[in-house]
This record gives C-alpha cells, sequence and structure tokens, in this order.
C-alpha cells in the first residue's frame, strides 16, 4: 500500500528497558511486558514485515513529558473550573490514575520510536 518510492513512519512504544514487577503493577492491569519490544525487537518486527529501516529516532525523556503533560493540560484546566461538575469525579480520577501511570510506571521504562520505513 506504499507508492513506489514512499515510505512508512511508525511510531510505536517499546520498553527502554525490561519493566520491573513494580513499574508493570503501576501501570495498571492488562499490561505486561510482552505488551511491547525493545528498540531492537521493535526494528526486528518491521524487518520481518518486509520493510528495511531508514531512519530511527526515539523520544528524549523530555519530549515525552512534554507529551504527557499537553495530554493531561486541557483536562486540568477543565477540572479547575468545573470542580461541581457532574463528571468532575469520575474525570479527576481519570487523571489521577493517568498521571500515577506516567510518573510510577511508564516514566523512563517505556520509550517512543519512530522508525522510517523503505518496503522491499
Amino acid at each position: 500500500m506504499v507508492n513506489p518510492g514512499g515510505r512508512v513512519l511508525l511510531g510505536e512504544c517499546f520498553w527502554e528497558h525490561p519493566p520491573t514487577p513494580a513499574e508493570i503493577a503501576a501501570m495498571g492491569p492488562g499490561i505486561s511486558a510482552a505488551n511491547h519490544y525493545a528498540l531492537a525487537g521493535l526494528t526486528d518486527l518491521a524487518v520481518s514485515a518486509g520493510f528495511r529501516p531508514e531512519w530511527i529516532e526515539t523520544a528524549c525523556l523530555e519530549e515525552w513529558d512534554d507529551f504527557e503533560s499537553g495530554y493531561m493540560a486541557d483536562v486540568e484546566e477543565w477540572l479547575a473550573g468545573h470542580q461541581d461538575h457532574p463528571q468532575a469525579a469520575e474525570t479527576r480520577k481519570k487523571a489521577d490514575d493517568h498521571l500515577s501511570i506516567w510518573l510510577r510506571g511508564s516514566r523512563s521504562c517505556m520509550g517512543l520510536a519512530y522508525l522510517t520505513l523503505i518496503p522491499v
């Protein structure tokens, strides 16, 4: 499905290091070490699917922090002005859960890779 001479940009999470049991537990139910690969394993998977890596980049911790903060900013702003809203308690719980997962589980354990791939 890639035009001749085209490229595929794959953005995918990977393990920066094998997650500890405590990190896995902090990420919540349904998460296991099998959910993601190390960067080498992710790249091997792309190669086995018929691609060659033209470029491999990873987000740095600052970029991850910017992403997570940006993701939560609108929710926190809304909550600050709508504490009496019927959805506020549920929204606060979701925001608190997400913050805990990020800070206690995935931060500096999970990375984000951008693979520019050439179909072969």
